[in-house]
């Protein structure tokens, strides 16, 4: 064979090196997460993968989500929110702000639901109190209104930027003997 017949195969050894580089890196990422739907291996420091990459999917849809309602889209982010509530369905946090969302679009019944299931949860939850109330108070129940608004009042602190807002909103609501609210001073 004559040197202009016989060239060497670059194409082939350029394959071959896509084909190898490809095989490596598959069976590095097999080994660190497995394949797709599979449980991840377990680790000696008793870290729980699944775990945390489920952690990790909370927080990244938790934060669309809020930046969707602060956009003015609530009908975008309420998927997510039920989304993240699937997910985490113990975070109280979720949960509230599932109900400002409702309340957005104005769906106060299911709104309160949302918000009575993160007190379920924690209680101490302020803003799920404030959330009830606004819920409440939605659908004409002044009197339960204002006895969440109070016990938003009895869980925040002094410096809650809703302070101000909780008290007006507690002398505008009618009383018991009182349909319709207040209108307010102007």
């Amino acid at each position: 064979m004559s040197p202009a017949t016989h060239r060497p195969s670059r194409p082939d050894a350029r394959l071959r090196a896509v084909l190898i580089t490809l095989a490596l890196i598959l069976g590095v990422g097999w080994l660190v997460h497995g394949l797709p739907g599979e449980t991840p291996p377990a680790r000696e420091d008793g870290f729980d993968v699944t775990r945390h990459m489920q952690a990790q999917r909370v927080a990244t849809r938790f934060r669309e989500a809020v930046n969707l309602q602060h956009a003015g889209h609530p009908a975008r982010a309420l998927p997510i929110w039920e989304e993240v509530v699937d997910l985490a369905p113990t975070l109280p946090e979720a949960r509230v702000n599932l109900g400002f969302t409702l309340l957005d679009l104005d769906r106060p019944r299911a709104a309160e639901s949302a918000f009575r299931q993160a007190i379920g949860l924690r209680p101490g939850q302020a803003n799920a109190h404030y959330g009830l109330a606004l819920a409440l108070a939605a659908q004409a129940r002044f009197t339960e209104a204002q006895a969440a608004m109070r016990s938003f009042l009895r869980h925040t602190g002094p410096g809650d930027p809703w302070l101000a807002r909780a008290h007006k909103l507690l002398e505008q609501w009618p009383s018991e003997n009182c349909e319709t609210p207040a209108s307010p001073a102007g």
